[in-house]
């Protein structure tokens, strides 16, 4: 992020950007030496994705509020994992926070290693987003419990939205997109996302996104630039919530 953050802007040096870099960064790093907002220009939302909280099978609850009241009448005896300061980790920390519970967060590496002490039992509740997990809860690997989405999936029909699950308030999509150095001018900005958004139109763009679970959105670079600013706020605040900060 520094090294686009610092590039010239000229439109041949972009990032991927969005909801973990551009949303999420600010709200838990404090003492960064570039603004993870304001050094980048919005250039094209690409695609949008959601997560899914998942539970070890062993575990004996079936819907959020079963795993709520089993970690209440168990204190400490469930322990939740995966990346540090992202959105999965967000997700389970919200859950933890708003239900009171005495539920513990193991830090990994990544989500896989993650997903895989779930199914193993080692940790018993995971989130992370569709493309990874969706194949482990249709295998009966892990138990879907919630989906931080707008509407449930299609895939999981009988597994409730977050909000629908008694906990409203967090985001539903993680957004992914090209942001440019800030200052990139407007015509250089304007090409590249007529030709994103053409890109995203074509159905084999379409398809490939499809295979990894993401819905293609184009947009204008204003409609983008939009949500990553609501995005900050929307990270900022959960970060207050949840009590989640990084240091470097």
């Amino acid at each position: 992020m520094k090294t686009v953050a610092r590039s010239a802007p000229d439109g041949y040096t972009l990032l991927m950007g969005g909801t973990n870099n551009n949303g999420i960064t600010p709200a838990v790093y404090k003492e960064l030496d570039f603004d993870a907002a304001k050094d980048f220009a919005p250039v094209a939302a690409i695609a949008s994705d959601s997560m899914v909280v998942v539970i070890n099978p062993k575990v004996p609850a079936n819907t959020l509020a079963e795993l709520v009241a089993y970690a209440k009448a168990n204190p400490g005896k469930i322990s939740m994992g995966g990346g540090i300061g992202i959105a999965p980790h967000f997700i389970m920390e919200f859950v933890r926070v708003k239900s009171g519970t005495n539920m513990q967060f193991v830090p990994y590496r990544g989500a896989a290693p993650a997903m895989n002490d779930a199914i193993a039992g080692q940790i018993q509740m995971h989130a992370s987003a569709r493309v990874l997990l969706l194949p482990q809860i249709q295998a009966g690997k892990l138990r879907a419990v919630a989906v931080a989405s707008q509407k449930r999936w299609p895939e999981l029909p009988n597994v409730p939205t977050l909000a629908e699950a008694g906990f409203p308030g967090f985001p539903p999509d993680i957004w992914y997109g090209l942001v440019a150095p800030a200052g990139t001018p407007a015509p250089v900005v304007a090409k590249l996302n007529a030709a994103v958004n053409a890109r995203l139109k074509s159905p084999e763009m379409q398809s490939t996104l499809a295979k990894l679970g993401l819905d293609p959105r184009p947009m204008t670079s204003q409609q983008f630039g939009d949500i990553l600013t609501s995005e900050v706020r929307q990270w900022a605040d959960l970060a207050k919530q949840t009590g989640i900060k990084l240091d470097k």
